[in-house]
């Protein structure tokens, strides 16, 4: 029996620049998990989740098929076939197994947080299927499994939720071109990819700041972060100077927020988050999305008043906010307050890994 225990992710800095290939992001991974079980079995497979839906599945010419479809399974499935072929490609003769899948990243009514779960089975598959063939690999190839697994059905995805997935604690990441790996899919093998270097991919592991506090608060409103990009991504022709503003400026809070990070100014930090939200705010009204939509304003304003910085957390219309607060911070009153707006402070801490 195999287990892997793999953590969700929340966004600090960056949203929507980092989908741009060669831009930048801060995000921290929290100690709420997806853990797969897998075991060896005989003749087919099974993938176990979703309520303990249990879809059976076979090969056929090394290709994996699954006897009934269900679109809440494809990232698992995708996951699956991406490390079968890199396994191949190793010289490794295949298995049939049994996969049980485990969520922490939803609420016991099933809502989802917005941790970045899609991301985390992504990685927790492949990640136990190469120990279960007791294949050696690093951070690196199992980063670039998983975001090949990702992209092939989320292009427009930036992998940052991937590679927090991988690396754990605070990163910073900088995004590869996606279309560019699509386009090696069809002329190279997966491992000669995966072992070549990625133009502007950088992930960066941050040492942990003992004097600070992540705060997390939850709408409960679920958001879909792939339709908020999508839609951004469509209208960003209509107004191309603003875009290249964006990007630039977004960067600047994200090295500004480490900087601040490190060294513990916590005026810098502060600044570097207002700054970034009001550039998203921009980003909002020229590119017609909602970010900071229902009880999001309150969320971070209420954190504001606090004195704390804050921001909407990933593609925002829902989910997480998040504050930071110098240890010591009397939590309790602003868990009170953001009670009484309909927001819960979720109990997470950063998982280092």
């Amino acid at each position: 029996m195999i287990e892997v225990k793999v953590p969700g992710k929340l966004y600090i800095a960056g949203e929507y620049a980092v989908v741009n290939p060669g831009n930048k992001a801060v995000l921290i991974s929290v100690d709420k998990f997806i853990t797969i079980k897998l075991k060896k079995s005989k003749h087919k497979g099974s993938v176990k989740s979703y309520s303990n839906i249990r879809m059976i599945w076979s090969r056929q010419d090394d290709q994996i098929v699954v006897d009934q479809k269900d679109d809440r399974f494809e990232y698992i499935f995708s996951a699956m076939d991406i490390a079968e072929k890199y396994i191949l490609q190793k010289g490794y003769s295949l298995d049939f197994y049994d996969i049980e899948v485990t969520s922490d990243l939803e609420s016991q009514d099933g809502i989802k947080y917005g941790l970045g779960s899609s991301a985390a089975i992504v990685v927790a598959v492949i990640k136990s299927i190469l120990e279960y063939y007791k294949v050696e690999y690093s951070k690196m190839d199992l980063f670039k499994l998983s975001a090949i697994a990702s992209i092939k059905l989320n292009p427009n995805g930036s992998c940052g939720d991937i590679a927090s997935a991988v690396y754990n604690g605070l990163i910073k990441y900088t995004s590869f071109d996606r279309e560019k790996i699509l386009k090696r899919l069809k002329t190279e093998t997966l491992k000669d990819i995966v072992e070549s270097d990625w133009d502007s991919l950088e992930i960066e592991n941050i040492s942990l700041n003992n004097e600070y506090d992540f705060i997390i608060g939850w709408t409960k409103s679920p958001a879909s972060s792939i339709n908020l990009v999508n839609k951004a991504k469509n209208n960003i022709s209509k107004n191309i100077k603003f875009y290249k503003d964006f990007l630039h400026e977004s960067n600047k809070c994200v090295d500004e927020f480490v900087k601040g990070y490190i060294k513990s100014s916590f005026e810098t930090v502060k600044h570097s988050l207002e700054k970034n939200r009001e550039l998203l705010r921009q980003y909002a009204e020229n590119y017609n999305v909602l970010i900071e939509r229902d009880n999001l304003f309150d969320l971070v304003e209420i954190a504001k008043k606090f004195g704390l910085a804050s921001k909407t957390s990933g593609a925002g219309g829902g989910d997480c906010g998040i504050a930071i607060s110098y240890k010591g911070f009397d939590v309790k009153s602003l868990e009170k307050e953001w009670k009484e707006n309909k927001i819960t402070k979720l109990d997470l801490s950063i998982h280092e890994g």
